[in-house]
């Protein structure tokens, strides 16, 4: 039997060649808006590391802002078109590593001013977030941020005008054609991740939700963007994308 992350890399390694198209894309305006809070905060340092890094849209998001990152991820398939993605966006300073994300942590002796984890910590087991989360604190320095990005739990209903909007969105007509079994891991609840930020120690510095709400056009046009920030501002709070960054 397949253990847990088996099934995630493969996964991962099947849907690699189609996870910017989509995922990615249909989300970027949505994430830039999800992000905006962090970016007073996140200007220049020497070091980076992406956990998780998958095809590397937070390297290209944030690589630029420091002399030296390195993203890590446990599919080759993924740190391919990443590093097909970082030649594109020039950025010359990014070291890919195919590793399990405790295999690097307990195998290296750097700190880093900013670690970012989005979209990786609900793919591991609950009883598993504690450890996680105070093996990554000793991997900041002292001034350094960690940045988080997950799905959580939410009652909240997207409106008839958000349906509609999304129905006419890019994502309509775009499916997967290649298929493995799903991890099927489920969103977090935010108060037990918060619990286990104020157990470890962490210091919340800034937070961000938002809602799926796509564009009709890529790249989004200025009234994609328009309608895009109307929504996020109307529902982004009641949201199931959590972000937040935090010191020690």
């Amino acid at each position: 039997m397949k253990t847990r992350s088996q099934i995630d890399i493969d996964y991962h390694e099947a849907i690699a060649s189609e996870y910017d198209y989509m995922v990615v894309e249909p989300r970027d305006y949505a994430n830039d808006l999800l992000f905006y809070p962090f970016k007073k905060h996140l200007k220049t340092g020497d070091k980076m590391l992406d956990i998780g890094c998958g095809t590397g849209h937070m390297l290209i998001r944030y690589a630029n802002n420091y002399k030296t990152v390195v993203g890590i991820d446990h599919s080759a398939a993924m740190l391919k078109k990443a590093k097909e993605k970082c030649l594109e966006n020039k950025l010359n300073n990014v070291q890919l590593l195919e590793t399990d994300l405790y295999d690097f942590l307990n195998n290296t002796n750097k700190k880093f001013d900013l670690i970012t984890m989005v979209g990786c910590l609900h793919h591991l087991a609950p009883q598993e977030f504690e450890e996680t989360l105070l093996l990554i604190k000793s991997y900041l320095t002292e001034t350094g941020y960690f940045l988080i990005a997950e799905p959580i739990e939410t009652t909240f209903t997207p409106p008839q005008e958000l349906l509609d909007w999304n129905s006419k969105s890019i994502v309509k007509d775009r499916h997967y054609t290649q298929h493995a079994k799903d991890p099927d891991e489920a969103p977090i609840n935010l108060d037990l991740l918060s619990g286990y930020f104020e157990s470890t120690g962490y210091k919340k510095i800034a937070e961000s939700r938002g809602t799926e709400v796509f564009p009709h056009h890529f790249p989004p046009t200025e009234n994609d963007k328009k309608i895009i920030q109307q929504f996020h501002e109307k529902y982004g709070k009641y949201g199931h994308v959590y972000s937040a960054i935090f010191m020690v």
